[in-house]
This record gives C-alpha cells, sequence and structure tokens, in this order.
C-alpha cells in the first residue's frame, strides 16, 4: 500500500531525531571513553612511580640488612672478647659495689638523720607559722572591731552633726520668727499718726489703742470746731480718752 508525502515526512522526521540521539549518545560515550583512557593512563603512571620507589625502597633495605650483617658480626666478635675478659672484670665489679654499697648504707643512714631533722625543723616553722597566722588573724579581727566600732562612731557623729544642723536650722526659724513678732509687735505699740512714739492712749468707747498722748492733743486741736475728735482707726467719735503706762 503507497504510503501519502505526510506520513512519509514524518517518518523521516522520527528517524532524523533517532539519528539525533544516537549521535548524542555516540558522543556521551566518546567523552567517557577518552575520560576513562585518560584515567588509565594517570593510574598506569602512578603504578609506575609507585613501582620505581618500591625498587629503591628494596634497595634501601637490602643496604640497611648488609650494614646489619655487618654490625652483627661485630658485635659478636666483641661480645666473645667481653666474655673471655668478663669473670675478672665481674670480679672487680663485685668487690667495688660491695664498698658502695657499704658506703651507700652510711649514706642511707646519715639521709635519714638529716631527713629526721629536716622534718622536726618543718614541724616547728609550721607550728610557728601557726601561731603566727592566729596572731594575725586576731590582729586583724580586732582591726575589724575597731574599723566598725570607728564606722559606727562616724555614722554617730554624722547623725549628730546632722541633728545640730537641723536644731541649728530650726533656732535660726524660731530666732527669725521671734524677730519678726518683735517687729510686729513693735510696729503695733508704734502711734499710727507720728509712728515714732509709743501708744499710750485708749479711745473710748472704740477701746483702740493707737496713738500717743500728743497725737491726740493734735487731733482733739484740729477738730475744735467739732464736738469730739474722731478715731483714727474706726472714725468713732471719742467721749474720753484713758493714759496707759507699758511697764
Amino acid at each position: 500500500m503507497p504510503l501519502n508525502l505526510d506520513e512519509f515526512v514524518a517518518q523521516v522526521r522520527e528517524l532524523q531525531e533517532c539519528n539525533e540521539r544516537l549521535q548524542e549518545e555516540n558522543a556521551e560515550l566518546l567523552s567517557s571513553y577518552i575520560s576513562m583512557k585518560l584515567q588509565c593512563r594517570d593510574q598506569a603512571e602512578q603504578m609506575s612511580t609507585a613501582l620505581e620507589c618500591s625498587m629503591s625502597d628494596v634497595c634501601i633495605l637490602m643496604d640497611s640488612n648488609e650494614r646489619l650483617e655487618a654490625e652483627n658480626t661485630y658485635y659478636e666478635m666483641e661480645l666473645d672478647r667481653m666474655r673471655c675478659n668478663g669473670v675478672s672484670e665481674m670480679r672487680e665489679l663485685l668487690d667495688g659495689n660491695t664498698k658502695v654499697l657499704e658506703n651507700f648504707e652510711d649514706l642511707h643512714l646519715q639521709t635519714f638523720m638529716h631527713f629526721g631533722k629536716c622534718i622536726y625543723d618543718a614541724c616547728a616553722m609550721r607550728l610557728q607559722y601557726n601561731q603566727h597566722q592566729q596572731i594575725q588573724r586576731a590582729q586583724i579581727e580586732q582591726q575589724i572591731v575597731v574599723a566598725a566600732q570607728l564606722e559606727d562612731a562616724q555614722l554617730e557623729k554624722m547623725r549628730l552633726e546632722h541633728e545640730k544642723q537641723s536644731a541649728q536650722r530650726e533656732l535660726e526659724v524660731v530666732h527669725e520668727r521671734l524677730r519678726e513678732t518683735e517687729k510686729a509687735l513693735d510696729d503695733r505699740a508704734r502711734c499710727t499718726i507720728c509712728t515714732i512714739a509709743v501708744v499710750d492712749v485708749v479711745t473710748h468707747p472704740c477701746n483702740h489703742m493707737c496713738m500717743c498722748m500728743e497725737c491726740y492733743h493734735a487731733l482733739e486741736a484740729k477738730s475744735s470746731g467739732k464736738k469730739k475728735a474722731p478715731c483714727p482707726i474706726c472714725r468713732r467719735l471719742v467721749t474720753k480718752v484713758t493714759k496707759v503706762f507699758i511697764a
């Protein structure tokens, strides 16, 4: 059955897309192959380097083994020589060790005695130090008590000083009030007309004590045309006056 043109074009496009996908996969495979090839080459170089290092280490170990064998042979010869001379040297060493041991015992006894004396001296010094510490502690406690007493005394002094200042201020206030009262009384005791002489007249019937006798006579003289003189406080007519003597 013949294909029409559209179906043929669609198949061609599908084939082209498949071809493009295959080309992309080939490119990815090629890049993977190249990277694996590079890794293999690097690993081969590393293995070659490690092999060279191992060969050099083997050579060094062989040299060291030969040197150690030579030293072992030398030490064996020296050990044989020392075995031949060891008996006499051991006897000499034994005698020397005996003397050293005796000297060591004497030195140990002397050291023990000296150590005991040092412990006794240390105990005595410790006892003196404790006594000195107790004395110092007692002195410090006494100083603390004295300082507390001084502080209490200073506080009491400050309190008394504050009370004294308060009392002085109150006394000054009282004196000021007393002066004001005296001034007011002095002003009230002055004549309201001349403001100089002391008040010594009481007017009747209003009973005001507000002027001196001289001012009353002057006021009475000014009021000669009238029957009676008026009171300078309440302006009531004065019927009579009484002379007052202030002690």
